[in-house]
């Protein structure tokens, strides 16, 4: 993919391209901790975005440029990510010490046992990361790779917004940035269910150890109700556990000790309490930014009702900033 993992800078602008909206935050560095710069919201014509993915980059790209114009946001590029659906993770070992290229010619070939795609239609990147408890010797590098199309979708739309892609992220490893400076507050050892909620879907992310180490999808038969005799609460907290469910259902599972919400629809009133007594799990909703400077430019805070839609956006800054 572009750059993945990213290279160092002063500012960075991180998009998260949505079924109903675009969200845009962009940070900076400030001391040792991050300034929250600017960010925005825009609702996406009807067709836009179908399933998370782009079927019209000229509206997604429209929507894009009245967000930046309206909170006078004057980057040249931006960070974004492709959907979990549409990305093949894997955790690979390979020989330490061996350099950039080497190791990308040695994963291309490993890609052909994972990969069900032709590898020219193929974008990969790789993150390593720790050396392997058995074989120090040994890294376990993470490997993730998703059709050339994904991509090039969301660089059409970007420049058509006057945008080039600084990097095309993942959104487990957007998350994970989250979850790392957030997760200082938090108990040791035990996982956190990251419960993301859009209109039309619900995402399950289990962190654990400072990685995703459980992700699942699941879209709705219809979108989440706001009127009408469907409480949307009792909806989603109904979707919520069925999803933990299907995690516990996986395997041997993390003891999760507690559940976060993010997402659009996080904030729906009642969802927190009600989800905490179901699941008799501490549950709360996520503010990405605690601990970071105010806006420079709107000069406050994020409203609550609107940080935890922010929470990938915010990921994908933070990966800009690396």
């Amino acid at each position: 993919m572009t750059g993945l993992f990213g290279r160092k800078a002063v500012t960075a602008l991180g998009i998260d391209i949505g079924s109903t909206s675009v969200r845009l935050v962009e940070l900076s560095r400030h001391g040792a901790g991050h300034r929250l710069e600017a960010w925005a919201m825009e609702p996406l014509a009807d067709g836009a975005v179908v399933r998370r993915q782009i079927r019209d980059p000229a509206l997604v790209g429209t929507a894009l440029a009245r967000a930046m114009a309206r909170v006078r946001i004057r980057a040249a590029s931006a960070v974004v990510a492709v959907c979990g659906a549409a990305v093949v993770t894997r955790t690979l070992e390979m020989e330490a010490g061996l350099g950039d290229e080497e190791m990308h010619l040695q994963l291309r070939l490993e890609a052909n046992r994972h990969i069900p795609y032709p590898l020219e239609d193929v974008a990969i990147d790789f993150e390593v990361r720790e050396r392997t408890a058995h074989d120090p010797g040994r890294v376990s590098v993470f490997l993730a790779a998703c059709r050339r199309e994904h991509v090039q979708s969301r660089e059409a739309a970007l420049a058509l917004a006057g945008l080039r892609a600084r990097a095309v992220d993942i959104e487990p490893c957007a998350i994970e940035r989250v979850y790392r400076l957030l997760s200082c507050r938090l108990p040791p050892g035990d996982a956190v269910a990251l419960l993301e909620v859009d209109t039309d879907m619900l995402r399950l992310d289990v962190l654990h150890d400072g990685y995703v180490c459980y992700s699942r999808e699941q879209y709705f038969d219809e979108r989440l109700p706001s009127d009408g005799p469907r409480d949307p609460a009792v909806f989603m907290v109904a979707e919520s556990l069925r999803a933990l469910q299907f995690f516990q259902a996986s395997g041997p599972p993390q003891a999760i000790g507690r559940i976060w919400l993010a997402g659009p629809a996080a904030t729906v009133p009642g969802v927190a309490p009600l989800l905490q007594r179901r699941s008799a799990m501490a549950t709360g909703v996520v503010d990405p930014f605690l601990g970071m400077s105010p806006d420079g430019r709107s000069g406050g805070r994020v409203p609550a009702e609107i940080a935890p839609a922010l929470l990938l956006a915010c990921g994908l800054a933070l990966g800009g900033l690396r």
